[in-house]
């Protein structure tokens, strides 16, 4: 992930910024280029986590802890980080999706998903998927709205309906 945010943020000066918007803090670079940015960042931060749990992992087995406990230990890692491979299973779905779906309802859809995938383990209920799915409605809007009345930018529509 840091690689990709590497090469997202490189790729990122290549997007034209318009005539009448280039005096402006906000182009239309500047969201591409934050989210690039902190996606290597917080990629970063979690290399830097895994090698701390790997170096703690080792230290445990210099200090004679059993095999068994280690491969409790890998088990227990995997239910651990489930949501790392079902957020690349919902970034896939919401770029394969957008084209038919159109920005705003496959956005929608992202971000409820992902709050649900990164949300507490057994603490989501009808509550906390409510309020996942008023964010995700508020935040697709308002990210609509920004890009085609400020940006002047166009989106993919829906197909379907």
């Amino acid at each position: 992930m840091l690689a990709i945010g590497a090469v997202y943020f490189y790729f990122s000066f290549d997007i034209r910024i318009f005539s009448w918007t280039a005096m402006h803090f906000v182009t239309s670079r500047t969201i591409p280029q934050f989210y690039a940015f902190f996606l290597a960042l917080l990629s970063a931060i979690l290399i830097v986590k895994g090698c701390r749990e790997h170096g703690a992992l080792k230290r445990a087995e210099a200090a004679g802890a059993s095999s068994a406990a280690n491969g409790k230990h890998a088990v227990s890692i995997l239910a651990k980080y489930y949501s790392v491979p079902l957020t690349f299973v919902a970034m896939v779905l919401y770029a394969g999706t957008m084209a038919w779906l159109g920005f705003m309802i496959s956005s929608a859809l992202y971000v409820f998903f992902q709050t649900l995938i990164l949300a507490p383990k057994g603490r989501v209920t009808t509550r906390t998927a409510a309020a996942a799915g008023g964010i995700a409605i508020v935040s697709s809007v308002l990210v609509e709205y920004v890009f085609v009345n400020h940006l002047g930018l166009i989106l993919p529509a829906c197909r379907i309906i």
